[in-house]
């Protein structure tokens, strides 16, 4: 191959993988927010288990 064909060729892949790796960044970090939105969201879940009163169930009769 031509010297300036195999430089054209290098040039091409590392414009795509540049292109690649950019567009994966943002979701990785985008994930990240997403993970930790979720964490806090499941530990106030849990939190509000563990400290809501204990109801008696429903009075019978009433179409429960």
């Amino acid at each position: 191959m031509e010297p300036i064909l195999i430089a054209i060729l290098a040039f091409l892949v590392g414009s795509l993988t540049t292109a690649r790796l950019t567009a994966w960044l943002p979701r990785q970090k985008e994930a990240g927010h997403r993970i930790a939105e979720l964490d806090a969201r499941l530990r106030a879940v849990e939190y509000a288990c563990h400290t809501r009163p204990v109801l008696p169930p429903p009075p019978r009769g009433r179409g429960w």
